[in-house]
């Protein structure tokens, strides 16, 4: 009878102190929580994206204190108001965007893989390889290819079409684990995401990752 009080008693507390400071988890990951406990760096400046953000204006932000490297602690803020939504993970994002183009689409699943923006999903499934002769400069950068071993390796650039009410994004990603990869990605109209791999196109890749630690 002891024991049974005690653990109401513990969940009693955690229940009080999830309330108290305001957290609630939405479907997907997304943590939705008082404002004032988020953290938006404004002097980044909003991330600006070619569809609908349905009102919200998506921020780079943490949240409570957060360290260095900034990156290593950063999260996709949603900010409409004075409401906050933290949108940590790329499932994160339904219900936040209308995706309405294959235009659009592609710079959707772009947010995810782009070196600017590829930290703030706890889920990133790594970052696009594209050729080192779309780069400028003569360095190579994170995710650039020289040209020879992207022709060698047979890699291409993004293929987007419709299919029933959705788009499927096709395209080469080199992960964390250094395999580039051929990926499929499905983007509902609402901004439901999934990913499978159809193919490894090479492991222990030499390519540069960013890392943030």
């Amino acid at each position: 009878m002891i024991k049974k009080i005690i653990l109401w008693l513990v969940a009693a507390v955690v229940l009080w102190r999830l309330i108290s400071i305001g957290v609630q988890m939405l479907p997907g990951g997304t943590i939705h929580q008082k404002s004032q406990l988020i953290e938006i760096s404004e002097h980044i400046g909003s991330i600006k994206v070619p569809f609908d953000t349905n009102g919200y204006v998506f921020y780079q932000g943490r949240k409570g204190e957060g360290g260095f490297p900034f990156q290593a602690f950063a999260k996709l803020v949603a900010v409409k108001g004075n409401e906050k939504i933290i949108l940590p993970k790329t499932t994160s994002l339904k219900g936040y965007v209308s995706i309405k183009s294959l235009e659009g689409a592609l710079a959707f699943v772009r947010l995810f893989t782009s070196v600017d923006t590829d930290y703030l999903f706890e889920d990133s499934p790594g970052i696009e390889a594209t050729s080192k002769a779309d780069a400028s400069g003569g360095k190579i950068g994170y995710g650039q290819v020289p040209q020879n071993e992207w022709e060698r390796l047979k890699l291409f650039e993004p293929k987007i079409r419709a299919v029933d009410g959705s788009f499927l994004v096709e395209r080469c990603l080199l992960n964390y684990n250094h395999e580039i990869f051929h990926s499929e990605e499905k983007v509902s109209t609402e901004g439901e995401y999934s990913i499978s791999k159809k193919e490894t196109l090479q492991k222990n890749s030499k390519i540069q990752l960013p890392y943030y630690e």
